[in-house]
């Protein structure tokens, strides 16, 4: 019979050192249960780099093929036509989770923000908090498994939504892995937690970045630990937004602008570009600019955004999640 990672989820294998799920032999025959790769990550935080050999369609038709019910994680900062449109492809009774929300919503009416979220990405499904730090609602899922008269679920979400934490919580213990870094979760991982089937699996990656996969710093920075306090500035004229040193956001005026992301990240405010090329957004009056992978700026006045054109890609706007 095999034997699967704890920590990944990917078979155990002691014959080539090259492969997923390697281990010495005489690790496996003591029977000892995480692959080297997760050993060290768990141990060291030593990163390994793997690709998930499961692509997105992989996992969700996987998924859709079974009778299971599914919770769909993703934070606060990554909720985003992306994160969403996947959410939606789930064919299965669901729910959606923001996960995190120690991090975000001291002050914010947290109710209001369900019911924005529901009107601007036209979602049916139930929506509900949960933080695996301060354990708020994660007990939830298994009343919610019981509601639905069900045993066995997935938790899916894209990659640091916080599922293995979550997963961690329900097993009061750190059996899988977890952190900051992509592909942490390679194959479909299956836990017994009191009689309920838990499926951990492979985080999907978001289309646009605003980092590289080699830039483990910048990637542990953009997901922070602790509480990110929402810093808001008034702009003016010409005044230009450097987000680490390669997004260019120009064009606010005179307005009020809130960023939502991690205190850790960098935010120059110049005025010179040196010939940088733009491209034009329209943006309404109180509407969130979201930043694929980073989080979003709420803008209060309407104006015509300029972001520079080889990071466009990342942009996208809505509606504030955040209006009453």
């Amino acid at each position: 019979m095999e034997t699967k990672c704890l920590g990944c989820g990917v078979v155990l294998q002691y014959t080539d050192e090259n492969k997923e799920g390697y281990i010495l032999k005489r690790k496996y025959d003591e029977g000892a249960r995480y692959c080297q790769r997760c050993f060290k990550l768990k141990n060291y935080n030593q990163v390994i780099n793997d690709e998930v050999s499961l692509s997105i369609d992989d996992i969700i038709n996987k998924v859709n093929s079974s009778n299971s019910y599914v919770f769909f994680l993703v934070d606060f900062l990554n909720i985003s036509d992306n994160t969403i449109n996947t959410f939606k492809r789930i064919k299965n009774n669901k729910t959606l989770i923001i996960s995190k929300s120690d991090l975000i919503f001291k002050d914010i009416n947290t109710n209001n923000v369900i019911n924005n979220i529901k009107n601007i990405y036209n979602i049916d499904n139930d929506i509900i908090y949960i933080s695996a730090k301060n354990n708020i609602n994660v007990n939830s899922i298994f009343k919610i498994m019981d509601n639905n008269n069900t045993k066995s679920c997935y938790i899916l979400g894209y990659t640091n939504s916080g599922k293995s934490t979550l997963i961690n919580k329900l097993l009061n213990n750190d059996i899988t892995t977890t952190s900051y870094y992509t592909n942490t979760t390679l194959d479909f991982n299956e836990l017994d937690i009191n009689g309920y089937k838990i499926i951990d699996t492979p985080g999907f990656n978001l289309d646009n970045t605003l980092y590289k996969l080699d830039e483990k710093n910048l990637m542990k920075r953009i997901n922070p630990k602790y509480f990110v306090r929402p810093t808001t500035y008034q702009s003016k004229d010409n005044q230009i937004f450097l987000i680490e040193d390669r997004l260019y956001l120009k064009g606010f005026n005179n307005n009020s602008i809130t960023f939502y992301i991690s205190n850790l990240i960098s935010i120059k405010k110049i005025y010179k570009d040196d010939n940088v090329k733009y491209k034009e957004i329209i943006i309404n009056d109180n509407s969130d600019i979201v930043i694929s992978s980073l989080g979003f700026i709420n803008v209060k006045k309407g104006c015509k955004l300029l972001v520079n054109e080889d990071l466009y890609n990342l942009i996208s706007i809505r509606e504030s999640l955040l209006k009453k």
